[in-house]
């Protein structure tokens, strides 16, 4: 077996101190007199120990000021379970939400992202949780059912909902407040004088045992018809994924069976590519005989002609916030607080600004 160096096992037993909780972090070291005294060793080996700690990201160097303790040693394990349609955790949708958790957790705890997560299985199988992950805790991206929520709540598992959404208030979640900002493109579309309103997009699987962000996006859109005294036409709403193929479907397909429709709402900004091209080869052009609006803000709605209105939030902020929440619980600091993003509308060529 190697022997060790004396600057090797200082810095040995400057980490058994912090584990044993003479330092927490942020805390200051004592100085390197004070520690080579303690170790009775030389001022070089403690700078030498100092050093190899500070390569480990154990503790930084403040110049001219002390050295002092990071969250490094402290760090938990915090899986997140990504659940949707796209297979990219880092694609222009959930991109930002994974950029905000990464940013957040880089100081405080170590992150897997797992779309077909181990922990589900274990859940499901009844099988003993790694103790990596039950010391940790659990993100939810996109939509999991009722059924494997409660089953994590069993599991006693600190976790967060991210961009779902739990109303009632029975789990913690981070989301987006879409209602303001849909009930305000419908009255545009009232205002505008629009008639027949068309909405494509997935309304979710409706086999999860509570409404998830897309049902409730469809739900809200159809409320916002209601209220401003537009009429909810069926035919005009297609179910769709959201890829750009399927809003060229959907619109194609529409355009076959039903009279045009004078305002499309894409449930996704993903589909408007393919709507339009949909619209363009039956002859019908934006915004001059139809106005389209979409839903968040992803750099391709800049991009067709005319640029897409569109409804955009902070998915970076949300990633963020849930990460720096559930951090708070693993810390023993405070109970995970839920809360709702505010949107806004980007105003585009797609659909001019009525003014009433």
């Amino acid at each position: 077996m190697r022997s060790i160096s004396k600057s090797e096992a200082v810095r040995n037993l400057i980490i058994e101190d912090i584990h044993a909780g003479w330092y927490a972090s942020g805390d200051a070291l004592p100085s390197i007199e004070t520690l080579a005294k303690r170790f009775e060793v030389s001022k070089n080996t403690v700078s030498l120990a100092l050093s190899g700690l500070r390569e480990a990201g154990i503790v930084r160097l403040e110049h001219g000021k002390a050295t002092r303790v990071t969250g490094q040693l402290f760090k938990r394990h915090v899986e997140v379970i990504v659940y949707g349609q796209y297979p990219a955790l880092h694609d222009p949708f959930w991109g930002e939400f994974t950029r905000g958790i990464e940013d957040e957790l880089r100081e405080h705890a170590d992150v897997t992202f797992r779309q077909t997560s181990l922990v589900e299985s274990f859940l499901w199988t009844g099988e003993e949780i790694p103790e990596h992950i039950r010391r940790g805790g659990l993100l939810l991206l996109g939509t999991a059912s009722e059924e494997f929520v409660r089953r994590i709540r069993q599991s006693r598992i600190p976790f967060a909902l991210v961009f779902d959404a739990n109303p009632a208030g029975k789990y913690p979640f981070f989301s987006v407040d879409l209602e303001p900002a849909i009930d305000e493109i419908v009255a545009r579309f009232a205002r505008a004088g629009c008639s027949r309103v068309a909405y494509i997009g997935t309304e979710g699987d409706h086999n999860m045992g509570r409404e998830n962000i897309n049902r409730r996006k469809h739900r809200l859109f159809n409320a916002a018809l209601e209220r401003h005294g537009l009429p909810v036409l069926p035919e005009l709403h297609s179910d769709c994924l959201h890829f750009m193929r399927c809003g060229y479907r959907a619109i194609r397909e529409l355009l076959e069976k039903h009279r045009a429709p004078d305002a499309v709402f894409f449930a996704s900004d993903v589909l408007a590519p393919g709507g339009y091209k949909a619209l363009h080869e039956a002859g019908l052009h934006v915004p001059e005989d139809v106005v389209a609006a979409g839903c968040d803000n992803l750099e391709i709605g800049d991009y067709v002609v005319p640029p897409l209105t569109t409804i955009e939030f902070d998915r970076y902020g949300i990633g963020r916030a849930a990460a720096s929440g559930l951090v708070a619980r693993l810390q023993g600091r405070e109970s995970i607080p839920s809360r709702f993003f505010p949107a806004a509308i980007v105003n585009r060529e797609s659909f001019p600004i009525q003014h009433s």
